[in-house]
């Protein structure tokens, strides 16, 4: 099983705190039977996006918890006019594992107007 929205990596958004708390958390997956974790830190106007740490993160984590879950990276995109041209211009630091498919969250109380042109053009 693959986990494609998740917030392991530690001390970087709104997940785990520490690097104990990542580690639990991916042991659990495990036992769950998650094979394959993408860990997908918020890109929005509360938490900064930083692809080199993420990566640094994902390694450390990784090297903690072994081989399984195979810890991958993506990104929890919040639809912005400065995230959208970002990833027009760097694409592979949001895909999913550097493939062509992004992770869209929209905000909780609304779908922004043209959110499918938005996305057409992405």
């Amino acid at each position: 099983m693959i986990d494609i929205h998740c917030h392991p990596l530690p001390a970087i958004d709104d997940g785990a705190e520490s690097l104990e708390e990542s580690v639990a958390m991916m042991r659990m997956a495990a036992e769950d039977g998650i094979t394959h974790t993408v860990a997908t830190p918020h890109c929005n106007y509360r938490y900064t996006f930083d692809p080199e740490l993420n990566r640094q993160k994902a390694a450390e984590l990784q090297a903690a918890v072994g081989d399984v879950p195979k810890i991958l990276l993506g990104c929890d995109f919040h639809l912005s006019y400065e995230n959208v041209q970002d990833l027009l211009n760097n694409r592979a630091h949001f895909t999913i594992n550097g493939s062509s498919y992004v992770l869209v969250e929209f905000a909780e109380h609304f779908i922004p107007q043209q959110f499918e042109q938005v996305l057409y053009e992405v």
